[in-house]
């Protein structure tokens, strides 16, 4: 290992919290909500207007969030808006991320002007960052700090730069392959027709999760939390989805390449002086999986609110390092297990922070030619043999159980330390996001 090892700054790519629905779906008919009781609302507020807060504050309320599953007109929480139980996971977060980091950096712990935040600009991920910055820092620092974002059409940490090979595979809100779980699970989609009177969707697991967290959605009785088919659920749609992610690995590196070159742009920034002590990206479940599938680093589990990726950031006499964490461990990059194994603790040069193939894409030419060519995915299978891999195998658990719950939230290095009564006795003392 390299003498005088120091921890000198971190990169923390991290989902939102507990959230509504993200897209319209009527998943059941008939489909019994209530998208209200919204507490964490966002307060419409311009600077430069007469120098001084507006008052009273505009508290935005969205009419026609959902129409398919909301009656004309009806106002409420917006789609996507964060829920109650976002808070305790937020600060849950932050508390276990100062204990782990705070002290051990070497030019003393990160304050609001030496972190730069950054976030997609939509009312999760922003409400996310503006509670978290709250909780780690606790007031203290400038009165007005910067938040960097980009228009969301062309923001590559929402997984929309201006790719045309890789146009639909963006979100897991617009998955609607119906057609796929017919042929891999048709027993599997027949019961959910009985039960939901509709036409799976692999989206569709998105109510059964918000269901879960909240009281937004009634499920049908045959799909309530703790019932074979919920849980048969939320098996099928992982299945779906690992199918999606890793069948066109080129393609996902396309998008993940934008995003993966801004972190080692940073990480270069950092390892020598210049740049942020720390650096938050406030972004999404899809986009946490598209970076570690990427980078061949997926291990199939679907994010859970406030998941965490780490970049750690080293300087010692020989050079710069960085280590990435992630689910608690520091993570085994393929690309630079060499390096790994001499130096040990998981720490690469910061030189190799991409491997090769992702790297070629400083060139914007050559991101450029590949965005353009057609997908490279093989022809598509057969019906039966599609089917059989349906029988054949088994799908993975999702992570409702395995990383400690939704409710919770997850944290790489530190999930044990969650709560997992997100919304129950902390609600009542949750503050409007204005007073957080």
């Amino acid at each position: 290992a390299a003498a005088g090892l120091e921890l000198v700054a971190a990169q923390v790519v991290f989902r939102h919290g507990a959230r509504d629905m993200s897209s319209d779906h009527k998943c059941f008919a008939p489909m019994h909500e209530s998208f209200r009781r919204c507490h964490i609302e966002p307060i419409v507020a311009f600077t430069g207007v007469d120098g001084r807060q507006p008052s009273p504050s505009l508290v935005k309320e969205v009419i026609d969030a959902y129409p398919s599953a909301q009656r004309p007109g009806q106002p409420g929480c917006g789609r996507g808006f964060l829920l109650d139980g976002a808070v305790p996971q937020t600060r849950a977060f932050a508390e276990a991320f100062r204990e782990a980091y705070f002290d051990r950096f070497a030019g003393g712990a990160p304050t609001l002007n030496r972190t730069r935040f950054y976030s997609t600009d939509k009312q999760r991920t922003m409400a996310t960052l503006f509670m978290l910055q709250g909780f780690l820092f606790q007031g203290h620092g400038e009165p007005e700090t910067k938040v960097f974002t980009r228009p969301i059409e062309g923001d590559h940490w929402d997984l929309n730069q201006h790719c045309g090979r890789v146009a639909g595979s963006r979100h897991s809100g617009a998955y609607s392959d119906g057609e796929m779980a017919e042929i891999l699970y048709p027993e599997f989609v027949a019961r959910w027709a009985a039960a939901a009177g509709t036409d799976f969707e692999p989206a569709f697991k998105d109510c059964l999760l918000v269901a879960h967290c909240s009281d937004h959605i009634e499920l049908p009785k045959d799909l309530s939390p703790g019932t074979p088919l919920f849980e048969e659920t939320l098996r099928v749609s992982l299945r779906l989805f690992q199918r999606r992610y890793t069948d066109d690995i080129d393609g996902v590196r396309l998008l993940a390449a934008p995003a993966l070159l801004e972190l080692a742009e940073f990480l270069t920034q950092q390892a020598t002086g210049v740049g942020p002590q720390l650096a938050l990206w406030a972004t999404h479940d899809t986009t946490i999986i598209v970076l570690l599938a990427a980078l061949g680093l997926w291990d199939g589990q679907w994010p859970p609110y406030m998941d965490s990726l780490v970049v750690e950031v080293y300087r010692a006499a020989e050079g710069a390092y960085f280590r990435m964490v992630h689910g608690g461990k520091a993570l085994e990059l393929p690309w630079c297990a060499h390096e790994q194994l001499a130096m040990g603790h998981g720490l690469c040069p910061v030189g190799q922070f991409l491997p090769d193939d992702i790297a070629a894409y400083r060139d914007p030419r050559l991101l450029a030619a590949d965005c353009a060519e057609p997908s490279f995915l093989a022809e598509p299978e057969s019906s039966s043999s599609l089917a059989e891999q349906g029988r054949a195998s088994e799908p993975l658990a999702f992570p409702i159980a395995a990383v400690g719950s939704l409710l919770a939230g997850g944290l790489g290095f530190a999930l044990g330390r969650l709560r997992r009564d997100g919304s129950d006795a902390h609600a009542a003392r949750m503050p409007l996001l204005s007073g957080v």
